[in-house]
């Protein structure tokens, strides 16, 4: 995978023209899961969030991108569990001027188990 996922996974979030101007912040809220459907207990050191600028770069492309990082723990936890893990992420939006808002919680499905064996770990990855 370009770019490799320990040097951060990327989350879009659609631009949505109706609500979202340049200078609004999106925090995006972040937990990682030993289930496949992000159910039960999460992994504690993955409650965590990632605060983003809206820019008109964003605007311009129509999504604005943002870093989940560390990968080690938020990716590697719930991607070697026996099947798989997952994350569930939602956002609020910040506005500028004016009220905030939450979005709807989405599940987001982790695996880093390579398809003829081992695990995606990265360079530094024994496995």
């Amino acid at each position: 995978t370009t770019p490799e996922p320990w040097g951060g996974v990327f989350l879009g979030i659609d631009w949505n023209s109706k609500h979202f101007e340049v200078g609004d912040t999106v925090r995006l809220y972040w937990k990682s899961y030993p289930s496949k459907n992000g159910s039960g207990e999460h992994f504690d050191v993955t409650d965590v969030w990632f605060d983003h600028r809206l820019t008109s770069d964003d605007r311009d492309i129509g999504v604005a991108q943002i870093q989940i990082l560390p990968f080690n723990p938020l990716i590697t936890l719930p991607g070697l569990v026996a099947e798989w893990g997952s994350a569930v992420v939602s956002y609020r939006l910040y506005k500028a001027t004016g009220p905030t808002g939450l979005s709807l919680r989405k599940l987001i499905y982790i695996d880093l188990k390579r398809p003829g064996g081992g695990t995606c770990l990265g360079p530094s990855s024994k496995m």
